[in-house]
């Protein structure tokens, strides 16, 4: 991996399991350093891959990879500040030995 590959900045976030006023269970999103150097592709076709109440919902998937760091999990959020676009992280896939690291996400439902 080069430096000169890594074109877009993303912001990393950590899930934090909270209650709502009212008991309900939530998250909340604990920013993470830093934004850090990616690159980012498309992983796929973007195309209906769910059903979900008498309609289809898109699913965007993207991979993004950064320099070495062995914290994250699927426990994390990626902000893609370019899109300004949040992403789930599903999997993670070291590049090399510690080089890199794959991170691969798929957009969060609740946002355009």
């Amino acid at each position: 991996m080069r430096a000169g590959e890594l074109d877009n900045r993303i912001q990393l976030f950590k899930k934090k399991p909270v209650r709502s006023t009212r008991g309900e269970p939530s998250e909340e999103l604990v920013k993470v350093g830093e934004p850090v150097w990616a690159s980012v592709s498309g992983v796929g076709r973007e195309r209906p891959e769910n059903y979900q109440e008498d309609q289809y919902i898109a699913i965007q998937r993207r991979e993004f990879r950064i320099w070495w760091r062995g914290d994250i999990d699927a426990t994390y959020v990626i902000l893609h500040l370019d899109e300004d676009k949040y992403y789930d992280v599903e999997a993670t896939q070291p590049l090399g030995r510690r080089e890199g690291l794959i991170i691969l996400a798929v957009a969060r439902g609740d946002q355009k």
